[in-house]
């Protein structure tokens, strides 16, 4: 074989796996799998791929009739949505959209409360308040992205409104926050004031 034959097989090899947006990704059959996968890919700043995996654990969750696999799949969506990794492929988002093809790059932070609020409502429904706290701060960084002070100053209440709920429900439940805030209510608090909320 000669050597222009061999280099043309190897470029049309090199960009077949290019093409092939999830390479080095194990594929799996299980949802949170699929979820844990994207997260890994969004952190890669592979947006592509990573919707990819979030649209079929949807899918999948749907097929299987699993509430709380779909409320996952929706959080993973939500935070998609959030993600800084979508700007690294901006002008394909605004030319040919998102595998949701309601969503648009301007609006992503829109869809992302949508998804977020989706997976909020089966959590809350399952009593999963430790879910629906960290769900609405979510809410309330995806309101703040997208400029809607008043809907994140809610969020950010909601979202404490449901840490009290968890622990009424959960006594000794504590929520993670970074060391130097000491207590969920003062890490809302910080939150609050940030974005100018009143009292």
């Amino acid at each position: 074989m000669n050597k222009d034959l061999k280099l043309a097989i190897f470029a049309i090899g090199l960009s077949a796996l290019v093409g092939c947006s999830a390479v080095g990704v194990v594929a799996s059959s299980n949802p949170q799998q699929k979820l844990a996968d994207a997260d890994g890919l969004l952190d890669q700043g592979r947006p592509l791929p990573a919707e990819r995996l979030i649209t079929e654990a949807v899918q999948l969750c749907t097929a299987a009739g699993d509430q709380l696999c779909l409320a996952d799949a929706y959080r993973g969506y939500g935070l998609f949505f959030m993600s800084s990794a979508l700007a690294s492929q901006k002008d394909r988002y605004v030319t040919q959209g998102f595998r949701d093809n309601t969503a648009t790059y301007e609006q992503r932070y829109v869809k992302a409360n949508e998804y977020l609020e989706k997976s909020r409502a089966i959590y809350a429904q399952a009593g999963r308040f430790e879910m629906v706290t960290n769900l609405n701060l979510n809410r309330g960084f995806a309101y703040e992205m997208a400029g809607d002070k008043a809907a994140a100053c809610q969020a950010y209440g909601d979202s404490l409104a449901a840490s009290r709920e968890n622990a009424r429900l959960k006594p000794g439940a504590v929520i993670q926050v970074p060391a130097k805030y000491g207590t969920f209510e003062k890490y809302i608090g910080v939150q609050k004031a940030r974005v100018g909320c009143g009292a």
